[in-house]
């Protein structure tokens, strides 16, 4: 028998080819790992926000999110190539758009201001400008990017403690007292519909019924007071001079990418 016939029929082969085919398997996994982190990074690592100044005196600023060429059907050749970027902007309560489209011909300078805030929003998606300032109810707490973003900071931890304690009220106490009040509100109507409008049952039910009302009153009140009390509030200078005043409950958070 020659070597080779050996060699096939002893198994190697199939050894190798199977340890190759794991080793490849391997190699495919952990490509895929590595491109799933590699493209979810943006989502853990902020991106630069950019400011552009076009060549009509148009400011817009955002995020780079991609670029690409311009089609150009029916050039001669030898047209050399023209790009566009897509900016996400946000502001979309302001612009109606996220994202815009900017030939880059049409750029006339690009900037990375380190005073730029991103505000990410419980409503609306995120916010880009500048801090302009910073109030306390109706007065005036700091003016300003710098000073204006110390005090956004220092400001943030309250609001977000308010914002979850009125959340609490609404979701657990006042929910919970609008369920017991369902249940008493059947039980009596199951006693109705048995003709008994009366006795000691009936008694029971409908003080029960008064003391979740009572309770129910004073969640509304505490609700009320929160509500009600004097609340910080930023003013954003967005792109193209418009401003956003947004009160600190609406925000999840603020940070600055480029400093």
């Amino acid at each position: 028998m020659s070597p080779w016939k050996r060699f096939w029929k002893s198994g190697d082969p199939f050894i190798w080819l199977t340890g190759g085919a794991l080793a490849f398997s391997l190699l495919m996994v952990a490509g895929l790992v590595l491109l799933v982190l590699a493209s979810g990074m943006g989502f853990f690592w902020p991106a630069d926000v950019v400011r552009l100044t076009l060549t009509d005196g148009t400011v817009v600023m955002g995020e780079l999110a991609q670029r690409e060429a311009i089609p150009q059907p029916g050039a001669p050749a030898g047209t050399p190539p023209r790009y566009r970027i897509q900016v996400k902007q946000g502001n979309r309560d302001l612009t109606g758009a996220d994202f815009i489209w900017v030939e880059e011909a049409r750029i006339a300078k690009r900037e990375f201001p380190p005073e730029a805030v991103v505000v990410e929003r419980r409503e609306w998606g995120n916010l880009y400008g500048v801090i302009a300032l910073v109030k306390e109810g109706e007065r005036v707490a700091a003016e300003g990017p710098q000073a204006g973003w110390e005090a956004l900071q220092a400001r943030l931890p309250q609001a977000e403690r308010t914002f979850r304690e009125i959340r609490r009220i609404e979701k657990k106490e006042i929910g919970a007292i609008n369920h017991a009040q369902e249940k008493v509100r059947l039980r009596l109507r199951s006693l109705e519909l048995r003709g008994v409008t009366a006795g000691p049952e009936v008694d029971r039910l409908r003080q029960e019924a008064a003391a979740w009302e009572a309770r129910y009153r004073e969640q509304e009140a505490a609700l009320a007071a929160l509500r009600q009390a004097p609340e910080a509030s930023v003013l954003i200078a967005a792109a193209g001079g418009r401003e956003k005043d947004l009160p600190l409950s609406q925000v999840v958070r603020a940070y600055r990418p480029n400093a």
